[in-house]
């Protein structure tokens, strides 16, 4: 496998990935999971970062070469406007609410605009750059590096905002997910060999956080509820 500029072979961000990988290798063999909810109207409200035309681009070339390996239509391939870095949520799309998720918005939505705002206020902007594809059981995934500023800000929303206790906490990931599944996959030996081979450089520079609410799952319609700047010293950065 052709190395990624930067790193090397003892790089530790390349074990986090490997050990990533070696986590899925025999579930996805095992089968993976079709997702029911493509396609379907839903209400969630999250937070986000927007990816570039550019970094979409080059995600939606490894889609390709991807999809080439199955099946036609056995790979759900999120579209170039639907790709995105999800940061936390506000109301997870799939988690069950005691109360409705449209009154939740009306009776904390300013609340929590306010509260990510703050949460903002003390982040720099964000540099990262989507380098490995991961297939999970449920997606394939791509990762990106350094995950210092994303886990930073995820804190700091932790800390700030009141969410409904039915919220998930995100997990310690940093990635977008480019792809899930229509139907079992046709060789999935084949699919997770292409995935590791596929060597990524996708940098990303993220400025503001955007607040949605998704109407489509995942994500192929929603409305923009709310755009905020990173507005913390550049000097804060995370490089990790």
């Amino acid at each position: 496998m052709t190395e990624e500029p930067g790193l090397t072979v003892d790089d530790p961000r390349r074990g986090f990935v490997q050990d990533l990988r070696a986590r899925f290798h025999s579930a996805v063999l095992d089968g993976t999971m079709v997702d029911e909810m493509w396609g379907q109207s839903c209400t969630a409200y999250n937070i986000q970062f927007e990816l570039s035309p550019e970094s979409r681009a080059t995600l939606c070339t490894a889609q390709a070469a991807l999809a080439s390996t199955q099946a036609p239509g056995v790979l759900r391939l999120v579209p170039p406007a639907a790709l995105h870095l999800s940061v936390a949520w506000l109301v997870e799309v799939r988690q069950s609410y005691a109360l409705d998720r449209r009154k939740l918005w009306r009776r904390h939505g300013v609340e929590w605009l306010e509260q990510v705002r703050e949460a903002c206020a003390e982040t720099p902007p964000i540099n990262l750059t989507f380098r490995w594809l991961v297939v999970t059981p449920a997606a394939i995934i791509a990762v990106a590096t350094p995950r210092a500023g994303v886990l930073s800000l995820r804190r700091a929303l932790a800390e700030t905002l009141r969410l409904p206790p039915e919220t998930p906490a995100p997990s310690d990931l940093v990635h977008a997910t480019i792809a899930r599944y229509s139907s079992a996959l046709t060789d999935a030996e084949r699919l997770v060999g292409a995935a590791e081979q596929l060597t990524l450089s996708v940098p990303a520079r993220f400025t503001e956080v955007e607040v949605s609410e998704e109407m489509v799952y995942p994500s192929l319609e929603k409305r923009v509820l709310g755009r905020l700047p990173l507005l913390g010293p550049s000097g804060a950065a995370h490089s990790v």
